[in-house]
């Protein structure tokens, strides 16, 4: 995934700083810029400004596909997922005792995949 968001924000870069770059030339050259030099000049800094934005908004991107893989990945294997299901299906029973998965674990918390039995005190109305 991370190599796709890199791959799309390098493509979306390199596009938007070839149109920039067409435009400011284009638009320099019109307005009788003095010397071809500063039409250069003029396309040349917009483009690394506009390279320069898009590359720091794809890197943004990048670490946050990257963060949320990582907290998924870990919700899942420490079964995080599944306390909170079983937390609100007990809660909705009515179920008396049940604690917030987000409190502080106990020791020896076995983490991951559980029969519901095993973890409610009453069967499910």
């Amino acid at each position: 995934v991370s190599l796709i968001v890199s791959a799309v924000g390098g493509l979306v870069g390199g596009f938007v700083g070839i149109i920039f770059a067409i435009v400011f030339g284009t638009n320099a050259a019109v307005a009788g810029a003095a010397s071809s030099d500063q039409i250069q000049f003029v396309t040349f800094s917009v483009t690394t400004i506009v390279g320069a934005l898009i590359g720091a908004i794809t890197s943004i991107v990048s670490t946050a596909a990257d963060s949320l893989i990582y907290i998924d990945l870990r919700i899942r294997k420490e079964g995080l997922d599944l306390d909170l299901q079983r937390f609100v299906e007990a809660r909705s029973a009515g179920t008396p005792g049940v604690t917030d998965p987000y409190l502080a674990r106990a020791p020896g918390h076995q983490a991951g995949p559980q029969e519901p039995s095993a973890v409610l005190d009453s069967p499910r109305a």
